[in-house]
Protein backbone atom coordinates (compact mmCIF):
# COMPACT_ATOMS: atom_id res chain seq x y z
CA UNK A 1 0.00 0.00 0.00
CA UNK A 2 1.61 3.30 -1.19
CA UNK A 3 1.30 6.62 1.07
CA UNK A 4 1.07 10.02 0.11
CA UNK A 5 2.35 12.33 2.49
CA UNK A 6 0.48 15.93 2.58
CA UNK A 7 4.15 17.58 2.96
CA UNK A 8 5.26 15.57 -0.30
CA UNK A 9 2.17 17.48 -2.40
CA UNK A 10 3.65 19.67 -5.40
CA UNK A 11 2.01 22.33 -7.78
CA UNK A 12 1.57 21.89 -11.48
CA UNK A 13 1.04 25.33 -13.96
CA UNK A 14 -2.13 23.32 -14.57
CA UNK A 15 -3.24 21.62 -11.61
CA UNK A 16 -6.66 21.68 -12.25
CA UNK A 17 -6.16 19.36 -15.29
CA UNK A 18 -3.87 16.89 -12.97
CA UNK A 19 -5.22 17.12 -9.74
CA UNK A 20 -2.78 16.73 -7.05
CA UNK A 21 0.31 15.10 -7.37
CA UNK A 22 2.99 13.88 -5.63
CA UNK A 23 6.83 13.37 -6.78
CA UNK A 24 6.89 10.46 -4.37
CA UNK A 25 4.98 7.74 -2.02
CA UNK A 26 6.29 5.67 0.40
CA UNK A 27 5.29 1.85 0.83
CA UNK A 28 3.70 1.13 4.01
CA UNK A 29 4.25 -3.01 3.84
CA UNK A 30 7.32 -4.81 2.49
CA UNK A 31 5.40 -6.36 0.02
CA UNK A 32 5.45 -6.27 -3.56
CA UNK A 33 3.54 -3.78 -5.40
CA UNK A 34 3.11 -3.94 -10.04
CA UNK A 35 3.96 -1.54 -12.28
CA UNK A 36 1.65 -1.41 -15.13
CA UNK A 37 2.83 -0.05 -18.78
CA UNK A 38 -0.76 1.56 -20.52
CA UNK A 39 -2.08 3.06 -23.29
CA UNK A 40 -4.89 5.27 -22.68
CA UNK A 41 -7.11 5.92 -25.90
CA UNK A 42 -8.87 9.47 -25.52
CA UNK A 43 -10.70 10.96 -28.54
CA UNK A 44 -8.75 8.83 -30.45
CA UNK A 45 -5.38 9.80 -29.19
CA UNK A 46 -3.05 7.34 -27.40
CA UNK A 47 -0.91 8.51 -24.59
CA UNK A 48 1.57 6.13 -22.91
CA UNK A 49 0.64 5.90 -18.94
CA UNK A 50 2.23 3.93 -15.92
CA UNK A 51 0.03 2.97 -12.80
CA UNK A 52 1.68 2.01 -9.75
CA UNK A 53 -0.64 -0.69 -7.87
CA UNK A 54 -0.14 -2.59 -4.50
CA UNK A 55 -2.26 -5.89 -5.60
CA UNK A 56 -3.58 -7.84 -8.59
CA UNK A 57 -7.13 -7.10 -7.51
CA UNK A 58 -6.59 -3.42 -8.49
CA UNK A 59 -4.81 -4.15 -11.94
CA UNK A 60 -7.96 -6.11 -12.87
CA UNK A 61 -9.37 -2.64 -12.45
CA UNK A 62 -7.11 -1.29 -15.23
CA UNK A 63 -7.94 -4.34 -17.06
CA UNK A 64 -11.68 -3.69 -17.23
CA UNK A 65 -11.63 -0.10 -18.36
CA UNK A 66 -12.79 0.28 -22.09
CA UNK A 67 -9.69 3.29 -22.47
CA UNK A 68 -7.23 1.12 -21.20
CA UNK A 69 -5.16 -0.89 -22.97
CA UNK A 70 -1.55 -2.88 -20.92
CA UNK A 71 1.34 -3.25 -22.58
CA UNK A 72 3.02 -4.60 -20.02
CA UNK A 73 3.02 -5.22 -16.32
CA UNK A 74 5.78 -5.73 -13.79
CA UNK A 75 6.39 -6.58 -10.19
CA UNK A 76 8.79 -5.26 -8.01
CA UNK A 77 9.73 -7.76 -5.87
CA UNK A 78 11.37 -7.41 -1.97
CA UNK A 79 13.62 -9.61 -1.06
CA UNK A 80 12.23 -12.51 0.91
CA UNK A 81 10.05 -12.72 -2.44
CA UNK A 82 12.77 -13.05 -4.71
CA UNK A 83 16.14 -14.92 -2.66
CA UNK A 84 18.15 -12.17 -2.86
CA UNK A 85 19.68 -9.20 -0.82
CA UNK A 86 17.41 -6.60 -2.91
CA UNK A 87 14.29 -5.24 -4.51
CA UNK A 88 13.73 -6.72 -8.00
CA UNK A 89 11.62 -5.95 -11.22
CA UNK A 90 10.87 -8.34 -13.35
CA UNK A 91 8.52 -8.30 -16.59
CA UNK A 92 5.76 -11.04 -15.33
CA UNK A 93 3.52 -13.10 -18.43
CA UNK A 94 1.05 -14.32 -15.85
CA UNK A 95 -0.62 -13.77 -12.19
CA UNK A 96 -2.84 -16.05 -10.49
CA UNK A 97 -4.13 -16.38 -6.84
CA UNK A 98 -4.54 -19.73 -5.10
CA UNK A 99 -4.43 -21.36 -1.57
CA UNK A 100 -1.64 -23.52 0.18
CA UNK A 101 -3.15 -25.96 2.50
CA UNK A 102 -0.92 -26.41 5.51
CA UNK A 103 0.41 -29.16 7.52
CA UNK A 104 -2.86 -28.95 9.67
CA UNK A 105 -5.46 -28.53 6.57
CA UNK A 106 -5.01 -24.71 7.27
CA UNK A 107 -5.39 -22.52 3.98
CA UNK A 108 -2.93 -19.45 3.44
CA UNK A 109 -3.72 -17.30 0.13
CA UNK A 110 -1.17 -16.02 -1.69
CA UNK A 111 -0.37 -14.65 -5.30
CA UNK A 112 1.82 -16.16 -8.06
CA UNK A 113 3.64 -14.45 -10.20
CA UNK A 114 5.43 -15.85 -13.52
CA UNK A 115 7.58 -14.01 -15.05
CA UNK A 116 8.47 -13.71 -18.51
CA UNK A 117 12.29 -14.71 -18.24
CA UNK A 118 10.87 -18.09 -16.71
CA UNK A 119 11.24 -17.53 -13.39
CA UNK A 120 8.54 -17.24 -10.38
CA UNK A 121 7.59 -15.75 -6.95
CA UNK A 122 5.37 -16.48 -4.86
CA UNK A 123 3.54 -13.75 -2.56
CA UNK A 124 4.13 -15.76 0.82
CA UNK A 125 8.06 -16.63 1.67
CA UNK A 126 6.59 -19.72 2.62
CA UNK A 127 5.58 -21.39 -0.23
CA UNK A 128 8.35 -22.62 -2.96
CA UNK A 129 6.49 -24.96 -5.21
CA UNK A 130 2.94 -25.84 -6.36
CA UNK A 131 2.62 -29.13 -4.80
CA UNK A 132 -0.25 -28.66 -2.11
CA UNK A 133 -2.30 -25.89 -3.65
CA UNK A 134 -5.97 -25.47 -4.02
CA UNK A 135 -8.41 -23.09 -5.85
CA UNK A 136 -6.01 -21.19 -9.03
CA UNK A 137 -7.77 -18.19 -10.54
CA UNK A 138 -5.91 -16.75 -12.96
CA UNK A 139 -5.72 -12.96 -12.15
CA UNK A 140 -3.75 -11.46 -15.38
CA UNK A 141 -2.35 -13.03 -18.35
CA UNK A 142 -0.03 -11.77 -21.05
Amino acid sequence: MFYAAEHSRVSLPHRDLYGSTWPYVELLMNAEWLFADCYITEDEIKIRMSYLVSNPAQLHELINKPDISIVGVYVASPPYMNNTDSWKMDKVLRITRAAFVGDESHQNEFNRYELTNGGEYYSSGNIKSDRRVENIQVLFSM
